[in-house]
């Protein structure tokens, strides 16, 4: 019943994933005239550093900067990122180690390019982010 269940929620983090779309190169850049500009000096404030405290939000900023083979992750909803989120806890919870639960997505998502240390971080802040009772099966 575990091995179905699993490979349910795999098959959803794929479709998942496969919504997000196919990265592209971007377009090559127009040719640049120089120009000369004057400019004043004004003080620039102190940068400040702000940080997500772990949570759906966390989860949601890091799946906007991550990568997962030829997805663009970029442009997957919030919804998407979440819903990709929690079927990792999902299949965290069917398998007996963190390098189980990795190993069996990576094969599911070697079609799209993953690497296996993507899908390593994306389990990785899923845990910390959206599930956290299973931190302990973190190595």
């Amino acid at each position: 019943m575990k091995s179905i269940k699993a490979a349910m929620v795999v098959i959803a983090m794929t479709a998942a994933l496969a919504a997000c779309g196919k990265s592209e190169a971007p377009p090559a850049a127009a040719p640049t005239t120089p120009t000369t500009t004057s400019s004043t000096t004004s003080e620039t404030p102190s940068p400040t550093t702000t940080t997500t405290q772990a949570g759906p939000d966390a989860f949601i900023s890091w799946g906007k900067t991550s990568e997962m083979g030829d997805r663009d992750m970029s442009q997957a909803t919030e919804e998407q990122l979440l819903s990709l989120g929690n079927a990792a806890c999902e299949v965290i919870k069917t398998q007996p180690s963190f390098g189980k639960a990795v190993e069996e997505l990576h094969t599911s998502l070697k079609s799209m390019g993953a690497k296996t240390s993507e899908v390593d971080a994306m389990f990785r802040q899923a845990v910390i982010n959206l599930c956290p009772q299973y931190k302990n099966l973190l190595p």
